[in-house]
């Protein structure tokens, strides 16, 4: 295979998945843009781990697809902090999703507790 029908195949790819992290994107916004999150919504344990869990999707799909985007454009620092970033956004859904309430519940202290240390 030459470079050029090379070149051809991962332009067809990286097309490919652009466009299917925006198909995800708007998929998530109007999934979390319904009425049916405000009925939901009643402060349970369950509920919220479900609305960070769909933010985590939201965020490692945009995250996706910026990385696409500068790495098609040649941005080779760029792509590389977005790749870091992206693969430690999916670790954390990933965490979050299979560990429950329990594990939201850990990122919020967590959390509270780096902020309470640079403050």
């Amino acid at each position: 295979m030459t470079d050029d029908e090379q070149r051809q195949a991962g332009a067809g790819v990286v097309e490919r998945l652009i466009e299917a992290a925006a198909l995800l994107l708007v998929e998530i916004d109007v999934i979390l843009s319904s009425n049916r999150w405000v009925i939901v919504n009643n402060g349970s344990d369950d509920t919220n781990h479900r609305l960070y869990d769909a933010a985590a999707l939201r965020h490692v799909a945009a995250l996706l697809r910026d990385l696409v985007i500068c790495a098609e454009r040649g941005q080779e620092l760029a792509t590389r902090v977005l790749s870091r970033t992206h693969v430690e956004a999916w670790l954390y859904a990933v965490y979050l999703h299979f560990g429950g309430s329990h594990a939201l519940q850990r990122v919020v202290e967590n959390t509270r507790y780096g902020t309470a240390l640079v403050d």
